[in-house]
């Protein structure tokens, strides 16, 4: 019965793997990280669903033009978008596209084999092996053990269907993300966003968005824990992410809140966001006062806010770079029995822009960490 299904599987992978193996085929074995992804920013990075990389798009020049280029990263197993926009013809995303609904699909991801490096944004090398996927061999535990239990398919270093190559080292030192998330840079040739981190942190990509979480990473072998695959971020388990903010009082004759942003680049990357600190002063169950500090970017051109394809200057920034750390001081001075409450988050999108662009939506202020003194 097992060979049976073993064959049938093998079957409908080669079948749907034109190019790159369906999602559906890889929830087969992998039901548990399947259903993560799916709840990810990665499964929802088209223009059909994420609204606002939609609304951005449709007021972009590049829309008006019938060139949707965000597909290099937003949806990139959208082949023919792609080969239309290498021959400069009208590329523009279609809902019932396979690429589109595959969007940046466990395969793609699964098959960087390199990262080229260039001064606009980088470019993902994408190995020509059908079924010839790249892992971490320390985020795969009990492969191993299987195979040696088993004694078959040592071939494919542990899985049945498909190949696992674990000497990248890509995969390894977190830099796989970097084709897509290291930098971007506008037709001004102005820098818009980086993230950078040191090669002898501890932490990168994968260990902070992608931590272990428990649950078996395969159907067939019995780990404790996989890696995250939902890729916590801003939508999506922020919680994980709050370790990296630390809350506490400076001595001082006002109020003063220190924060610590202990992740190894700015404390939000995307260039809409705005991050904020909130204190809350209350004695004897009676408000006292209320506070707010926002952390942003704002970019511009002579001396005025623009777009930010139109941007070749930053106006302002006061965003958290990587293990910064701030003081905040407010105009109160705290007096005994104060019951002092600090939150640090964030508004996924400026409220100002949420507004004009009609996305208020997403101008909730959401809680990353909460700090009770």
């Amino acid at each position: 019965m097992k060979k049976s299904f073993l064959l049938i599987l093998m079957l409908t992978i080669s079948i749907l793997a034109e190019e790159y193996t369906a999602n559906k085929v890889c929830k087969a074995c992998h039901p548990l990280i399947y259903k993560e992804f799916v709840s990810s920013m990665h499964f929802k990075s088209t223009i059909f669903r994420d609204k606002i990389h939609g609304k951005i798009f449709s007021i972009h020049p590049l829309s008006k033009k019938e060139r949707y280029q965000c597909a290099k990263c937003h949806t990139p197993t959208d082949n023919d978008l792609l080969k239309k926009l290498k021959s400069s013809q009208k590329a523009m995303p279609k809902s019932d596209d396979k690429g589109q609904l595959e969007a940046i699909s466990c395969a793609y991801c699964h098959r960087i084999k390199d990262i080229k490096e260039h001064a606009k944004m980088n470019q993902n090398i994408i190995n020509d092996k059908k079924r010839y996927f790249y892992a971490n061999d320390k985020d795969i535990e009990g492969v191993k053990e299987y195979r040696i239990k088993k004694g078959v398919f040592v071939s494919t270093s542990g899985s049945p269907y498909h190949t696992i190559d674990t000497t990248n080292e890509l995969f390894k030192n977190g830099k796989v993300c970097l084709g897509c998330h290291s930098h971007k840079r506008n037709q001004k040739d102005f820098l818009i966003c980086k993230t950078q981190f040191e090669d002898n942190t501890k932490e990168n990509c994968i260990t902070c968005h992608m931590p272990k979480v428990a649950g078996s990473f395969v159907n067939h072998i019995d780990t404790k824990t996989h890696r995250y695959h939902g890729f916590s971020g801003v939508y999506n388990t922020p919680e994980f992410l709050s370790k990296y903010i630390e809350l506490s009082i400076e001595n001082n004759k006002f109020l003063t809140i220190k924060i610590k942003n202990r992740a190894p680049h700015d404390i939000f990357l995307h260039p809409m966001r705005v991050a904020v600190l909130k204190v809350t002063i209350t004695n004897k169950g009676k408000k006292i006062a209320e506070f707010e500090k926002r952390f942003l970017k704002i970019f511009g051109k002579n001396g005025k806010k623009v777009p930010l394809w139109e941007a070749t200057e930053i106006l302002k920034d006061t965003m958290l770079k990587a293990n910064e750390s701030k003081n905040v001081t407010f105009k109160y001075i705290p007096k005994e029995k104060d019951v002092i409450k600090a939150e640090f988050g964030y508004y996924p999108l400026n409220p100002v822009l949420a507004k004009k662009l009609d996305l208020e939506e997403f101008s909730d202020f959401k809680i990353l960490r909460t700090v009770i003194f």
